[in-house]
C-alpha cells in the first residue's frame, strides 16, 4: 500500500530528478525516489551485516565454534552419507 509523504529536497537535485524522469528512465519522480530510498536502505542493511560479520571475525568464542564445527565435519564423507529418497 502506498502512502503519500512530503520531503524538502535541494533545488538542484529536484532539477536533476525532473530531467531524469523526462528522459524516460523512471515512470515518475515518486518512482525514482522510492527506488533511491530502497537502494539506500539496502546499503544500510548490508553495512550492518558486514559490521556484524567483522565483529564476529574478531570474537574468540565465535572463532572457536567455527573450529569445532570444522573439526566435527572434517571426517564426513559425502559418499557414505545415508540420504533418504528425494534428498539428492
Amino acid at each position: 500500500m502506498k502512502k503519500k509523504a512530503t520531503f524538502a529536497l535541494d533545488e538542484n537535485l529536484l532539477t536533476d530528478v525532473k530531467q531524469v524522469v523526462e528522459s524516460g528512465l523512471f515512470r515518475s519522480a515518486s518512482n525514482l525516489v522510492e527506488i533511491a530510498i530502497r537502494d539506500a536502505l539496502m546499503k544500510v542493511k548490508i553495512n550492518r551485516i558486514n559490521a556484524a560479520i567483522l565483529e564476529a571475525s574478531r570474537d574468540p568464542l565465535f572463532l572457536a565454534d567455527i573450529r569445532d564445527v570444522k573439526k566435527d565435519f572434517a571426517t564426513l564423507d559425502f559418499a557414505t552419507v545415508d540420504f533418504e529418497e528425494g534428498d539428492r
